[in-house]
């Protein structure tokens, strides 16, 4: 995704009323902790157990969510989504799932006819969409598939470019000013340059070279008058020629040198300013760490700050002017090198196949404390899998960096494998190239915070309102949730002033069935009107960047045997399934009818089933019923609390009863009592396509007390027959009675346990690319776990990936190896 913006927006900025007189330092401090404390941030990483997947395999994941100021367990959102975006930017999958002390576990089946491709990963709470999508966490997926020869390879073609970026935001005439720049090829990723910077004379004035990542960065100094350009050369022997940005007659800069282990350096220089004094302050996830009032002499000033004010992280400066205008901008990294030690142990370092593992994780702190904290692990096949590499993504370059900032970065691990200097300037390169902020300025400075369209979730919710037969939205009016089926709870809340309601916490899993019911007064037809969830968009991608093509060929390759067997075994399910199909168009109208009922003693096993065809010609069902059903009445039951009485429902009754109760009705399995507004007048007959009437006691004893006065079991039309033919007037309209929705929601999505096979039961050849998968693991007090699992049929060398989070935000990733001989 193309996330990269300029450092600053200084027109914008110098174009922004100042604060108020005096010093701005409260001013910007106090807007600064609203922010953070109205707007807390959150960050999510995903866990994946293989970097690349082909169609047919089940992506697991753990989801890691936190809270940005200091990376603990999240305790704004309890809901996790995960979509799996295709190259055409649509959303091939979506999970929802819970979230519990910041931790979430779920799965996607890749279904064989998934088309291959390079696929998106990515995830979010309902809250981080009130902010940009930018922050989601968001990572490429190639898919392939045995099925077809298209690879997941780019397939975009773009010009090579390069970008140039001032430190600090701006080069002003006549003062040294370093300039960075980054080169991205025509496939997304980096690319070798070399260069020389002219003036408009041609006259050379520095030449440059890139370094890792196609970055790099020169010194140089913009004179009076002078325009400047970059002729390149790329590696594949192209050329282009780059203007440079324009240097100020006046304004501000601010350069840092992030080379001393102990503290950063900051200078800042001006020109055409008359201001003595200006403002820095240093953030580090929106958090202020470090301010101060500065005296500008002749114009400039050096400010040393130590980097133990600072956690790891980036830390952002930003130079104010005396009247509290931000001017210009520097990102640091402060590396304190605190990130977790996890030593994973095997009791052996060679098994045999199906040979039982033990594993031993111990994990420490920087001063090799023992740490609690929540982890993931994955073992893979190395033949199979490509092993991961330290430049890889993880969930500590993930939190520490790239969810800070915007664009694509390549191989984010390789800032983070080492201390040497030379990937400290690698990496203070890509903050001097990588647009970031959380906020603007400017907007907070006018006091313009962010609308929560989408609040925190605790749970999921249904949210909607209620109408009047007028139109108009309808408050105080009470709704009642209930379960179409199953062990679901009946909960019921009241419209608000703008008749809108919300069942919070409600308990869904996969596409659950529930309706949603208002009482209906005899002068009120009411319209439920459910709140459409929707995706956040879809956002093209900055690149498809796929690093694993010759791997995940070779990983397809590999896996034609589990594929064949997978295929063979669809195939077997599908002859059954035709074979069922044959059956079932030999049933007859009323056995057709019924197929859908949730009659528990069975479709059809009832004393009397009417049918769809039984009520051609029928209106009102109530009308259509009377005197077509044996033993039951209808009744009209009348409010006797008013003068005079009214008649507000028509229910039905045992003829033969003696208790005054009326029958139990389930509309599609849910229960319409008096209480949630049962009046058999409100149910359209041409919506009906079965009643079963049980009035015995072998049909009533499967519903226990529910039965003790009769039931009427209603099902409406679920599509699938020919209505037309039997009942001009029954067209598939499928409307509802009013007061009445049907609701299918997407809830939880079900969690595919990890398929360990049984050998005693299958005794076949077990190979597999995930041999294990566990994503929940607990470190306790002391700091240590013990983990069981079993080899398959696969030989070779196998690789354990841990992934994890301390309980005090201290993130850890640790690779080992095995072999199975």
């Amino acid at each position: 995704m193309n996330k990269r913006i300029g450092l600053l927006l200084l027109p914008a900025f110098l174009c922004t009323a100042a604060w108020l007189p005096g010093d701005p330092l409260p001013a910007i401090t106090r807007v600064i902790d609203k922010f953070r404390k109205t707007y807390p941030q959150e960050k999510v990483y995903l866990h994946t157990d293989k970097p690349y997947y082909m169609a047919g395999d089940t992506l697991y994941f753990k989801g890691y969510v936190v809270n940005a100021e200091k990376n603990l367990p999240s305790a704004i959102s309890n809901v996790l989504y995960a979509d799996l975006i295709d190259e055409h930017q649509h959303i091939s999958h979506t999970l929802r799932s819970p979230v519990t002390d910041g931790m979430a576990t779920g799965s996607m089946a890749l279904p064989d006819s998934l088309p291959p491709g390079n696929y998106r990963l990515r995830a979010y709470t309902a809250w981080m969409r009130n902010f940009s999508s930018d922050w989601f966490f968001d990572k490429t997926i190639p898919i392939g598939s045995s099925s077809n020869t298209q690879k997941a390879t780019d397939k975009t073609s773009r010009p090579a470019v390069t970008q140039f970026f001032p430190e600090g935001g701006q080069m002003l005439e006549g003062l040294p000013a370093r300039m960075a720049f980054k080169a991205v090829g025509s496939n997304g990723r980096s690319i070798a340059i070399k260069g020389q910077v002219t003036d408009e004379t041609g006259t050379a004035v520095v030449p440059f070279s890139s370094g890792f990542g196609g970055m790099g960065s020169f010194v140089f100094t913009p004179q009076p008058g002078h325009v400047y350009t970059a002729g390149i050369t790329y590696a594949n022997g192209a050329t282009a020629q780059v203007s440079l940005p324009q240097a100020l007659k006046t304004g501000y800069m601010l350069a840092a040198d992030n080379r001393d282990s102990a503290q950063v350096k900051l200078h800042i220089a001006t020109a055409g300013v008359t201001a003595g004094q200006a403002t820095l302050l240093g953030l580090c996830n929106n958090k202020p760490f470090f301010s101060t009032t500065i005296s500008l002499l002749n114009g400039e000033a050096s400010v040393n700050i130590s980097r133990n004010k600072f956690p790891t992280g980036i830390a952002q400066f930003t130079l104010f002017t005396a009247e509290g205008i931000p001017v210009a901008e520097r990102l640091v990294f402060v590396n304190h090198h605190d990130t977790l030690h996890v030593a994973a142990a095997t009791d052996k370092k060679v098994y045999r196949p199906r040979e039982p593992v033990t594993l031993t994780l111990t994990v420490t702190d920087i001063h090799a404390s023992p740490v609690s904290g929540n982890f993931s692990l994955a073992v893979t096949d190395a033949g199979m899998v490509k092993p991961l590499q330290p430049e890889d993504a993880s969930i500590v370059s993930s939190l520490l960096l790239t969810a800070d900032i915007r664009g694509y970065i390549e191989q984010p691990g390789y800032y983070f494998t080492g201390d040497d200097t030379t990937r400290a300037n690698d990496l203070d390169n890509l903050l001097l190239t990588q647009g970031w902020r959380r906020f603007s300025w400017t907007a907070l400075q006018a006091n313009q915070f962010p609308p929560i369209a989408f609040p925190a979730e605790k749970g999921l919710a249904l949210r909607g309102k209620i109408i009047s037969a007028t139109g108009k939205p309808l408050p105080g009016a009470r709704i009642t949730l209930l379960p179409q089926q199953g062990d679901g709870y009946m909960m019921d809340t009241v419209t608000g002033t703008a008749g809108e309601f919300v069942f919070d916490d409600v308990q869904f899993t996969d596409q659950s069935s529930y309706v949603l019911q208002t009482p209906l007064a005899t002068n009120s037809r009411a319209t439920i009107q459910l709140n459409e969830w929707l995706a956040p968009a879809v956002l093209p991608a900055a690149w498809h960047n796929n690093s694993h093509e010759q791997a995940l060929q070779h990983y397809i390759t590999l896996n034609q045997p589990v594929l064949a067997a997978h295929r063979k075994q669809q195939q077997d399910a599908g002859r059954e399934l035709e074979e069922v199909v044959v059956r079932s168009k030999r049933q007859s109208r009323v056995q057709e009818a019924v197929a859908p009922s949730l009659n528990l003693n069975g479709p059809g096993q009832a004393d009397q089933v009417l049918t769809y065809e039984d009520l051609k010609n029928c209106h009102n069902l109530a009308s259509c019923l009377e005197g077509r059903i044996t033993g039951v009445r209808f009744k009209f039951i009348e409010d006797k609390s008013i003068r005079p009485s009214r008649v507000v429902a028509l229910q039905p009754f045992m003829a033969s009863g003696f208790n005054e109760q009326p029958m139990t009705v389930l509309l599609d399995g849910v229960e319409m009592t008096a209480a949630t507004g049962l009046d058999m007048r409100s149910f359209n007959a041409a919506d009906v396509q079965s009643i079963e009437v049980l009035r015995s006691g072998r049909y009533l004893a499967a519903y226990g007390t529910k039965g003790g006065n009769g039931l009427l079991i209603i099902t409406t039309k679920k599509g699938g027959i020919d209505y037309d033919k039997v009942n001009d007037q029954s067209a598939q309209t499928n409307k509802l009675p009013e007061g009445v929705l049907f609701v299918k929601a997407m809830g939880y999505s079900a969690v595919r346990e990890f398929y360990i096979p049984d050998y005693a039961v299958d005794g076949g050849k077990d190979i597999r690319s995930t041999i294990y998968w566990k994503p929940v693991i607990r470190t306790g007090e002391n700091g240590t776990a013990t983990i069981q699992f079993r080899n398959a049929d696969n030989t070779g060398v196998h690789q354990i990936i841990i992934e994890g989070l301390s309980d005090n935000g201290k993130p850890a990733k640790q690779v080992v190896t095995y072999e199975v001989q």
